[in-house]
């Protein structure tokens, strides 16, 4: 009997593993070109953070992320347009006065996964990436201009979870795009790695769809933010 238990464990421990190391692949390995971090003392939370989009598209096992993948168009005398980025993310950029309508992301389903094995930079500030893959069967409306408005709440003393970030906005919001994630692709976004003393367990949320939690260091919510 002894026996058979030895391989029943052993099988458990096989299938374990395996889920595992499963898992782990499922996230790309991230290059981003722009090393450079700054991160000053003051880097805690308690604040407007604009989460930007680094990549969109199918999922691969590695990725070069980039930091600016909003289109710029700009008008010449003719009339035209000159594109100013590359216009390999165009797509993914509609304009706000496009007919076409998409799901909006607060009633729809994706999956937000967070990697604290790797480190990118999102405005010269250390951060992890941070990936949303979309299972549903619609294109999905995920952001805007050149923000994707996930935020990320802090689990506080009392086991209560409270926003720690503001959605960045834009003080005028005419002419913006909007981001939008099709069927079966991926978006990379980050996640700041905060600085702060108060050690606690941290997710992103963005409508109803929840990360899985990590721990962070912050400082605690104000009353502002906690509303």
């Amino acid at each position: 009997m002894a026996k058979y238990h030895k391989y029943f464990v052993g099988i458990l421990l096989i299938l374990f593993f395996s889920c595992v190391n499963s898992e782990q692949k499922q996230f790309p390995e991230i290059f981003d070109e722009y090393y450079e971090f700054n991160i000053s003392q003051n880097d805690d939370g308690l604040g407007m953070i604009n989460h930007q989009p680094k990549y969109i598209g199918i999922l691969k096992d590695t990725i070069n992320i980039e930091h600016y993948l909003r289109p710029f168009n700009v008008k010449i005398p003719n009339g035209s347009k000159l594109m100013i980025s590359e216009n390999k993310f165009e797509k993914y950029f509609v304009e706000w006065n496009d007919k076409k309508s998409f799901k909006n992301l607060d009633s729809a389903r994706v999956e937000i996964r967070i990697d604290t094995t790797q480190i990118i930079s999102n405005e010269n500030r250390k951060s992890y990436p941070v990936m949303f893959e979309n299972h549903t069967k619609d294109t999905l409306k995920i952001g805007y201009g050149n923000v994707i408005p996930i935020i990320t709440e802090a689990k506080l003393d009392n086991g209560k979870w409270k926003k720690i970030e503001k959605p960045y906005v834009y003080f005028c919001g005419v002419g913006v795009q909007t981001i939008i994630l099709p069927p079966n692709e991926i978006l990379i976004t980050n996640q700041i790695i905060y600085n702060g003393n108060f050690k606690t367990k941290l997710r992103m949320r963005i409508g109803k769809n929840i990360s899985q939690e990590f721990y962070g260091n912050i400082s605690k919510p104000n009353k502002t933010l906690n509303k």
